[in-house]
């Protein structure tokens, strides 16, 4: 995402900020933008309407609206997403989710550290992650659990722009590297 567009996210996710935080209702919020990056995941057909510019703004605020409706969130977050829609902004939609994650996290003390594994892992494991990284940072950390098989095993660990990456894919690269004479 270029440099314009994250200023003009910043600009849509102080706004939303601000409104949440008279309302008391960051903690809704958080949640419907968690369930609506969620539900964009898992439709592609959607994502491809976000960023769709032949779909008018009339039909791109009925699509979201309706999406919205079904994932139940709360009407400053309908009412934020229509302007989204009728501004023609739903393409940087999910930067604004991941910005104003950000600044919740960052106005509750908390860091967001992104964990990749190959599968999924089970509540213990996320706990004993959890509380070795507050351990380790002295600050709340709240996960952001993903999976990508290609790293056979192990965890890649980013947060902010700090990445640990302990997966056996990685191990075995930098075997290779070591191997053939390159240096990493």
């Amino acid at each position: 995402m270029s440099k314009g567009a994250n200023l003009v996210a910043m600009r849509y996710v102080d706004a939303l900020f601000e409104l949440a935080e008279q309302g008391n209702l960051h903690d809704k919020v958080k949640a419907d933008l968690l369930n609506f990056a969620a539900s964009v995941k898992e439709n592609t057909g959607l994502d491809k309407i976000l960023h769709n510019p032949l779909i008018s703004r009339g039909d791109s605020e009925k699509i979201i609206g309706d999406v919205l409706a079904k994932i139940k969130v709360c009407d400053l977050t309908t009412k934020f997403f229509a302007l989204l829609a009728r501004q023609r902004r739903l393409d940087i939609s999910l930067v604004i989710v991941e910005k104003y994650l950000e600044k919740l996290a960052k106005r509750n003390g908390e860091l967001t550290a992104r964990v990749t594994s190959a599968s999924a892992l089970n509540k213990q494991q996320i706990e004993e992650i959890s509380k070795t990284l507050s351990d380790s940072t002295g600050k709340k950390v709240a996960l952001e659990l993903s999976e990508d098989a290609a790293l056979i095993g192990g965890l890649k660990i980013q947060i902010g722009s700090k990445v640990l990456d302990n997966s056996i894919a990685s191990k075995l690269a930098r075997m290779k590297d070591s191997l053939t004479g390159k240096v990493a």
